[in-house]
Parts: structure tokens; sequence; C-alpha cells
């Protein structure tokens, strides 16, 4: 089994506004129009590429009728002019008055980043128009791609900009303060390409600019070259650039929500260090595996008006309140219960759980019945309630064929319980049904390197310290995916970049090929690094 590099034709990714022509709906209805305006060439003085210009003003007409959004910010001239040029909008025209003389011989690049929408659907893009007072067009390009430090995903809607060099501002806060004098935007395929650029040396940074404001923000996903420079001429290779959040300490409530009848919960940015909830009745904590994702069931029926207070960090806040009045129901809420049965097969080591909707209150034992397959009783089952929603059972024993559950068994501290009889065919699974794996690897690493196993669903399953061979057990059947971490702080885990220190972030490898795993079987399989 290798790991495959694959080689992307370079395609390039032109801000010219080829997006294709606007919609109009019919009265009657049609296709929503997702288009942004196009440039209408007939009307449009001078033409997009056109040498020679003399004029003082720029026209811009388009396929229909445009409105502009804060040109002041989201319309770059480059280069910068030392008098705002006037600029205005009428039906479908776009006209940008120059207020001083445009220097001689030199390539002009108006840079639109959602400047332009139409007036119906508030369709914009970001694209470039370019002309030349001299007879010719500055012609160099930078291309590259943007992809996500660790999940190796193209990234899309990246701003991508190349910045003037500035001695007077620390290289790492230049996005911060100042604005890319040639910027861009990633594809789908995370693929980027600046055009009409001046042979140059540039500071190079890229960021998912979701604000809009050209600026990089201290929240918003990031990427930069290793060097501080970089020099643009005929020959400059393709860039390309890892991009990854920035890591903040501080933990900030991000979202409260509750839901009827009891369930609050709390969304963090990061887990908090210290934090307390209270409110006007007992709160009873439920484990969601997640620091930063809390939930909290009421003891009993809420309240009108109720409101929680947050301590976090030595910070208290009053929290809006969650709770006005109950709905109005037309029938009564039933419990419904979901096992940890898969296709009505218990795993091995596993006990069987059935989780309700709701914090439960109690249950009555008499109503829980346990048979064999010739349903006859099976006494001694111990039944509990854990992490506030769920029924354990301990230890079935191997004859197990079904287990019952009489209406109004199981209520929640609502007043609500199950409303019918509930029945589950359950089958135990011996320790022989797992699968096994086997990973070889042929080559060995300087730096710490950690491996992770990944299920269907990207979820880590098991993590092991990097050797030439090793071995996962105990593996439930299906499809898997293996994941290395260099783990260059030997801190066991992944570390993001840092723009402060011009940290790269540490470096992810996937094996992109599924590993289908057989219950009773072991695989044994290689991972070849290729050079």
């Amino acid at each position: 089994m290798r790991l495959h590099t694959v080689k992307y034709s370079i395609v390039g990714f032109i801000f010219l506004f080829v997006y294709g022509c606007a919609q109009i709906n019919p009265l009657d209805g049609g296709p929503k129009d997702v288009y942004s305006p196009r440039i209408d060439t007939a009307g449009t003085n001078p033409y997009n590429g056109q040498t020679s210009f003399k004029g003082d003003r720029v026209v811009l007409k388009f396929s229909e009728y445009i409105s502009l959004n804060n040109p002041s910010e989201n319309i770059i001239i480059t280069p910068q002019l030392k008098e705002d040029p006037t600029i205005a909008v009428k039906n479908k025209k776009l006209t940008i008055q120059f207020n001083e003389n445009l220097q001689e011989n030199t390539t002009y690049t108006l840079s639109f980043n959602h400047a332009i929408k139409d007036i119906t659907e508030q369709n914009d893009s970001v694209f470039q128009f370019v002309f030349s007072t001299g007879t010719y067009i500055d012609s160099l390009a930078l291309n590259g791609t943007v992809t996500d430090a660790f999940t190796n995903q193209k990234q899309k809607d990246f701003l991508v900009g190349l910045y003037a060099l500035n001695d007077t501002i620390d290289v790492d806060s230049i996005p911060f303060l100042t604005r890319p004098i040639y910027f861009g935007q990633t594809a789908e395929n995370g693929r980027f390409s600046l055009r009409y650029l001046k042979e140059g040396q540039y500071h190079l940074y890229a960021f998912l600019d979701q604000n809009r404001n050209l600026l990089l923000d201290p929240s918003e996903t990031r990427a930069f070259m290793v060097e501080d420079k970089i020099l643009v001429k005929t020959d400059t290779h393709e860039v390309n650039l890892t991009a990854f959040k920035p890591f903040n300490p501080s933990s900030k409530l991000l979202n409260t929500k509750f839901e009827y009848p009891g369930r609050v919960e709390l969304v963090f940015s990061n887990p908090p260090n210290e934090y307390n909830l209270s409110s006007q009745m007992d709160l009873l904590q439920e484990n969601t595996g997640r620091d930063d994702s809390l939930v909290f069931w009421l003891e009993d029926n809420p309240v009108p008006k109720m409101q929680f207070y947050l301590a976090i960090e030595d910070a208290v806040d009053t929290l809006k309140p969650l709770y006005q009045t109950g709905p109005k129901l037309k029938k009564k809420i039933g419990l419904n219960g979901v096992t940890n049965l898969i296709k009505g097969e218990l795993l091995p080591k596993t006990k069987f759980k059935i989780t309700y909707p709701e914090a439960l209150e109690n249950f009555d034992s008499t109503g829980i019945h346990f048979y064999n397959s010739d349903s006859i009783d099976i006494e001694g089952v111990q039944v509990s309630i854990d992490n506030q929603r769920s029924l354990v059972f301990e230890d079935l024993p191997k004859e197990i064929s079904w287990v019952a559950i009489d209406s109004g068994a199981v209520f929640s501290r609502y007043d609500h319980y199950n409303l019918t009889d509930d029945w589950w065919s359950v089958k135990l699974l011996d320790s022989t049904y797992f699968g096994h794996l086997i990973l070889n690897m042929d080559t060995t690493y300087s730096t710490p390197v950690l491996v992770d196993l990944l299920n269907e669903k990207n979820e880590v399953i098991k993590t092991q310290n990097f050797e030439r061979q090793m071995r996962f057990d105990n593996l439930i059947p299906g499809d898997y995916q293996l994941r290395l971490i260099f783990d260059d702080n030997n801190d066991g885990e992944w570390t993001g970049g840092s723009l402060k220190e011009r940290r790269q972030p540490e470096k992810v490898l996937y094996n992109n090929e599924l590993i289908r795993i057989k219950s009773k079987w072991e695989k044994e399989i290689d991972w070849f690094m290729q050079n």
C-alpha cells in the first residue's frame, strides 16, 4: 500500500469576472439568479487589458443593474493613487473618475473585493480589471495552492495577497495593519493565480477573510511562507501554503441553547479552565465527551423566565432568559429509547444501553423483562441510570434473546414516560467478532510521530507512537484510514503554526486508501513512503 503523490495540472484561476451570464427570473417563477454581474465589453472603456490608455476615467458597463458595496474599502487600485478617485454607479454603469494624472508606462490593476452586486439577488464576486498607460501590460503571475495543514483538504475562498515591502512594521504585523497591493481568491480546488504583477520582492499571506475587510483578523485562519519575502519574476515557482486556525488559549462562550423541557447547552471556543452554571433550581450535568460543549438538565420542570448565571474564569454573566412559556402540545410527549446495538448485535465487552431524549427520574424494574429464545424469563439482570439519560444493563446472560420494557416503566424528570411497549432483539457477540490490523512502515523518523487510526466518521479510534511495525486490535469491522502527525514539540498532539514566531504547523500525512477490516480476520498492510 503506497502513499501516492498526486500531480495537479496548473489551472490558472483568473479573476477577470468570467462567471457566466446573469439570469433574470420571469414573473411566473424560474431558476434563481446565482450569477454575479458580467462586464459588457461593448459599453466599457477602456477594455480589459487595453494599452496606451490616455483617459482620466474608467467606465465599466455590466449585464444588469448594479449597486456598490463600500467602494472605498472594496475597490483597490494598484499602484496606489495620491488622491482618492470619484466612484459612482448609475443603472448598469460604474464610473471611476481619477482626480490626478495617471503615471506614464504603468500597468493599473483595479481589484474588486465583493464591491459590485446585482440589485436583485445581491450576487457579488472577486475580480480584477487591468489597463496600461504604456505599450505593454505587466504580465508576471504567481500561482499556487492553499491546503489545510491538518486535514490536507484544498481550501476555497481564501484571499491570497502580495504586500509591499515595509521596513517600519514588523513582518508578522503586515497583514493585520496593511492591505495587499495584489490579491486574488482560491478556487474550489484550492488553487490561486495572481496576475499582471510587476517584477519585484513582496510579502505573501493568505487568509480566510470572513468579514471581507482585506485585513487579517486575530481569529481568521491563515497561511504564510517560511521566508519573509518572495521574489516575483519570470521563473518564480509555484507556492504551496498550509493554512491553520490560530490557537487562542482563552475560553469564550459562543452559544447558549435551551431545549424544552429542560436541556441547557453551552458551547465554548475552548474548554474553560474554571466555570460554574447556576439557576433557580439544581442542574444535572451530562457527559458529552467534549470539554468545549457542556450539557445540563434541570432537576425539575422549568418555570417561566428562568435565568442562568455563568461564572467563567472569574467573569460572571447573566444569560438571557432561555425559557418563556412551554410549547402548546397537541399530544403527549413520549420517551423513545435508542440502543447501542448494531443491527441487533451487542459488541463484545460492551454493556447494553438504552438512551432517552430527556434526563430520567426513575424506572419501574418490574416493567423491564428479559427473555431467552424460548420466551422464558431471565432473572438477575441489574439495571441503573447512567449519565442522566441512559438505562444501563449489567452483564446480560449469553442466552439473552429479547429485552422488553412495558409502557409507563421509564419516566423522565419532566413527567414524560414511554407511551408504548418496547421490544429489542439482542444478540451478544463474542470476542472473536473483532478484526485486527498490522501496519508495516518502510522508514524511520528523527522526530516523534503519532499514528492515528480513523473510522469512517473521521473519528480517532486508536493512537500509537510510531514504530516500524504496529498492531491495532479489537477493531469493529468497517473501513479505516491512517494518519501520521509529526509531533515536533513532542506534546502528544497536533500543534498549529504561529505567525508571530514564523513557525509552520506540524506536518500531517494521510494514507488515503481505505483499509477494510473484516470480522474475525487479521489484516496486514505496508505503507511505503515515496521520496
